[in-house]
């Protein structure tokens, strides 16, 4: 496993969806008790590692925050946009079941996906990109919005994700590490993390959760951990593998940022 390659930036990234209230991935620990009851240790890793995110006053990662910005508000009126054909139509249409559907298929948290960070935003369309069957596409075709299709709607979206989330990687790159804390807080809070994330992901796969859970839960942090096994830096933390976890002191709420 990667996840001792993993930047801190990513780290967050990969748990914000879990820990987030009202999310899908939090609705779906919160059905699973043995999975539910590693939620206070994830939520403390995870408020630890967003109070250490790297910050930085470089230009050029200003010029990528600025870049990032622009195509966050594009993906979000897209999502708005795709949303509301979908609802719209759904009311007057014999087809209003496959719509709903589909529409849910590729925004399961509804319009709270324009609440999410840069980096889960991407993530996300990555993975919606890599659902779609040939027979979604062609569904997708088939809905004619005057001048274009949905599928058209959707290929946009999609490819303003792919893009977003292309910056946002450059921008983790240049940050690197974090210097919000000493080395030793860091490399605590990492350690912490791959710690809680490897419980929590054992304690999955033992409970045998079905392809659709595990694919809401676990897709993105697969998609990072590639990423991160193919980025071989050669500076990292050990990884401590099945070390018992033990609960972080205190336990707060975790706080949210579109940028990240």
């Amino acid at each position: 496993m990667a996840l001792n390659r993993f930047l801190v930036a990513e780290m967050v990234e990969v748990t914000e969806p879990w820990v987030t209230e009202g999310s899908a991935a939090n609705s779906a620990i919160l059905r699973i008790p043995v999975l539910a009851s590693l939620l206070v240790m994830l939520r403390a890793v995870y408020n630890k590692l967003f109070a250490l995110r790297p910050k930085t006053d470089d230009p050029k990662v200003q010029r990528l925050g600025e870049q990032a910005n622009a195509l966050d508000a594009k993906h979000d009126e897209l999502v708005q946009a795709i949303h509301g054909a979908f609802t719209a139509m759904a009311k007057v249409s014999a087809d209003s079941d496959d719509l709903l559907k589909l529409r849910d298929r590729l925004l399961p948290d509804g319009l709270s996906h324009i609440n999410r960070s840069h980096r889960a935003e991407a993530g996300h369309t990555k993975l919606a990109a890599s659902m779609l069957t040939p027979v979604d596409r062609a569904a997708l075709k088939a809905v004619s919005l005057r001048d274009k299709t949905m599928l058209d709607l959707v290929d946009q979206w999609l490819a303003v994700g792919k893009e977003l989330g292309e910056v946002e990687a450059a921008r983790a790159q240049l940050l690197g590490g974090s210097d919000s804390g000493s080395a030793a807080e860091v490399n605590a809070a990492r350690l912490s993390w791959i710690r809680t994330v490897n419980a929590f992901r054992a304690m999955a796969e033992m409970n045998g959760l079905d392809e659709p859970t595990d694919h809401l839960l676990f897709s993105a942090l697969r998609i990072v951990e590639k990423a991160a096994a193919r980025r071989g830096k050669s500076a990292e933390v050990v990884d401590p593998g099945p070390t018992p976890v033990t609960p972080p002191a205190g336990d707060g709420q975790a706080s949210e940022s579109k940028s990240r």
